[in-house]
Parts: structure tokens; C-alpha cells; sequence
């Protein structure tokens, strides 16, 4: 299998999550999949339950509320961790250059 639009090897991503139907979206797609608790709090709650067990070099947590992270921002950024043994952690940003799109909710 070849790398993605982000350069990442698909068999390295999980998508974690806590609902069924994301869950067969994803594996529609061929994507890696754990179910987590219900009662997890949040996406970043997820990412720890799942790589907990885990042994990982980089974690890029990508949200599913960020629709206007480009790939190659998240090359960049996982490029940099995995280069950068100082860092322990990134915080990927986009500009909202356009204020309408905060209120889009195709966004």
C-alpha cells in the first residue's frame, strides 16, 4: 500500500472513535479502527486510551473538526516531531483568512 496525500503510511494511522457509524465510514475507506469508551471525554481522551498499549514514536492528532488542516501541514509536523528529539509535542494552526468560513457549517 503507498503513502497518502500526507505521505503518511495508511498502515499507520488509527482513527479512534466511539461511535459505529464513523467507525464503518472508516473501514469503508480501509482505515485502521478502535472503538473506544463511550464515556471518553474527548478526541485527545481517545488518542491516549487507544496508544496507551501502544509503542509509538509520534502522535499526530488530528481532530475531526478541523476541516482546513492540509496534508502537508500534517507531514510537516510529524516530519519535525520525528526529526526534533527535543520535542515532545506540536500544535498544528491555520489562519481563518476568510471570517465567513467560521460561520459555514459546511466548515
Amino acid at each position: 500500500m503507498g503513502k497518502g496525500e500526507a505521505g503518511l503510511d495508511p498502515g499507520d494511522l488509527i482513527i479512534a472513535c466511539d461511535d459505529e457509524r464513523v467507525a464503518a465510514a472508516a473501514q469503508g475507506f480501509g482505515a485502521k479502527v478502535v472503538l473506544t469508551a463511550r464515556g471518553t471525554p474527548s478526541g485527545t481522551d481517545r488518542i491516549c486510551e487507544v496508544i496507551n498499549p501502544l509503542d509509538v514514536k509520534v502522535v499526530v492528532n488530528i481532530q475531526a473538526d478541523e476541516p482546513l488542516i492540509h496534508p502537508t501541514m500534517i507531514d510537516s509536523v510529524a516530519r519535525t516531531l520525528l526529526e526534533d528529539h527535543t520535542l515532545q509535542v506540536a500544535t498544528l494552526v491555520k489562519r481563518i483568512e476568510d471570517p465567513a468560513l467560521l460561520y459555514d457549517p459546511m466548515w
